[in-house]
């Protein structure tokens, strides 16, 4: 089964000032963002009349359903050519995307233990995910003896915020709960071989198979976001 997930982080400003005019220009070429929204069964009625509304106060409101559709437009009207750098120039930024086997085991510990299905998400909230990305990642390099010299670095700041989060008990209580489980299943797969051809869908097997690059990128992640004052917005397509 697929699923295609990617995380935005917004900025209102650009969206107010660069996005919206456009997203208001009814003589738009190939076509305007009001034609878009009422020829595409796939949308809502209210979506032009909401969209509008949201960014001319805060874009970091809007539904993560509109966000597609703008994300789509945006696509359409720039012929796909460069269309991550077009979004980022109107104020909207991926930092993550997420496939199949990734996705799942991805938002399947985001949704259990953080943001129970939701898809507009509090700064605060996805840090603290990140966070615990970050620790579970390391943990998990660790016990699959996957370190260098690279990721030392990362380790040692993991360990640090080990420390920083430790009376967090949300992030305590998922950790507890989800290393055992996940490193019990890597070593069962590794003693079995061919792993791929066993378990459909490995989603917890992946952590371990990507615990070196998820310390990385989620690390680098917070560095990235911790200082703006962004939602994220979560397109989750199954």
């Amino acid at each position: 089964m697929g699923r295609d997930t990617e995380f935005y982080k917004l900025d209102k400003i650009k969206a107010k000032e660069i996005l919206l005019p456009d997203l208001k220009d009814h003589t738009k070429s190939p076509i305007s963002f009001k034609n878009f929204c009422t020829s595409e069964k796939w949308i809502s009625p209210s979506c032009f009349d909401e969209t509008i509304n949201v960014i001319s106060n805060d874009i970091n409101q809007i539904d993560a359903e509109n966000l597609w559709v703008i994300i789509k437009y945006i696509g359409l009207i720039s012929n796909w050519t460069d269309t991550k750098t077009t979004l980022n120039h109107y104020g909207i930024e991926e930092f993550l995307s997420a496939r199949r086997n990734e996705a799942y085991a991805l938002m399947s510990h985001l949704n259990n233990h953080f943001i129970d299905f939701e898809y507009n998400v509090k700064q605060n909230a996805f840090l603290m995910f990140v966070d615990y990305m970050i620790l579970l990642s390391a943990e998990l390099a660790l016990k699959t003896n996957v370190i260098d010299d690279r990721l030392e670095t990362y380790i040692a700041e993991a360990n640090k915020l080990k420390e920083e989060r430790k009376s967090e008990s949300r992030i305590q209580r998922a950790l507890e709960e989800e290393i055992p489980i996940i490193y019990k299943e890597w070593q069962e797969i590794e003693q079995k071989g061919d792993w791929y051809q066993k378990i459909t869908f490995p989603y917890d097997y992946w952590f371990c198979y990507s615990a070196y690059g998820f310390l990385i990128q989620f690390s680098n992640i917070k560095n990235e976001i911790k200082t703006e004052h962004t939602n994220i917005l979560i397109v989750d397509r199954i």
